[in-house]
């Protein structure tokens, strides 16, 4: 296995695999920092109309197009297209840190030697370049990097998540022991404003329903109010947090508003065509 040497420090061969579409605002500092450590990088892109294409002929190694399957289904794609043992999925609007980098190159090999078979970091969340610290959305640890040959995506059309098997106990792990977590986190900017961020849990409402009484309604909009903004201290990030923590309140309220709504297709929503 090549390794990629700064003193004592190093890293496996990874492959890095990112999914796009329009993301031409983002995506090169995304693959510009994946470009400091990945031993390949690959773009899979379904259907973008702005300038992400001639972005990422900039910098991956290989570039695919592909039709929209669902996010799972993309991710499980994409390791086919992987050609190193160990893979790294990143969003088009994640950049990774200096810093993260620098102990990623320190700790990778230890916790290796150590049996670990994946690895997560921190995310810090941002609306536009405002870091969203409160309100439950830091430290959002996510499993990023594992091998190739023991990873799988599971889900549905609105999420996913992936799965390490273990071979020596012969089951998905079910615990963090094998799994290193990093200090250094990545930055996520999912949202250039409060009102992008609006609109796309509002939509979210729409294709991720589940039918709920109005009593379930007016109780879970209060109550994630309140978890929010107050014990997970939603209110430290000023107006902003108020607002976002208002945000996360009202889909709950739409959800129930758009499951009450008899003229809505179910099936056609959940395929995000309404």
């Amino acid at each position: 296995m090549t390794l990629v040497n700064s003193k004592t420090q190093s890293l496996p061969d990874i492959s890095v695999f990112i999914i796009a579409r329009d993301d031409g605002k983002t995506i090169e500092k995304t693959l510009k920092q994946a470009k400091r450590f990945a031993r390949e990088l690959i773009v899979i892109d379904y259907g973008s109309e702005d300038n992400t294409l001639s972005i990422a002929e900039k910098y991956a190694d290989k570039i695919y197009k592909k039709q929209w399957l669902g996010i799972y289904r993309m991710k499980n794609f994409a390791l086919t297209l992987c050609t190193y043992p160990w893979v790294m999925h990143l969003c088009a609007d994640e950049v990774i840190r200096d810093s993260l980098i620098d102990e990623m190159k320190d700790k990778f090999g230890k916790q290796l030697a150590k049996g670990k078979l994946g690895f997560r970091f921190p995310r810090r969340f941002h609306v536009g370049n405002t870091f969203v610290r409160w309100a439950g959305f830091y430290p959002d640890h996510q499993l990023r990097i594992f091998k190739k040959n023991i990873a799988h995506f599971r889900g549905n059309s609105m999420d996913e998540s992936v799965e390490i098997w273990d071979v020596k106990k012969e089951r998905y792990l079910s615990n963090s022991s094998k799994v290193y977590t990093f200090t250094n986190a990545i930055d996520y900017y999912p949202f250039k404003t409060i009102k992008d961020m609006e609109n796309y849990y509002y939509f979210n409402a729409e294709v991720g329903f589940k039918k709920i009484s109005k009593f379930q309604a007016v109780v879970g909009s209060c109550g994630t109010f309140i978890e929010k903004f107050i014990f997970r201290f939603g209110f430290l990030s000023g107006g902003l947090g108020f607002k976002i923590c208002k945000i996360l309140a009202m889909r709950v309220w739409k959800q129930y508003k758009r499951a009450s709504d008899p003229s809505r297709n179910y099936v056609k929503l959940q395929e995000g065509r309404l």
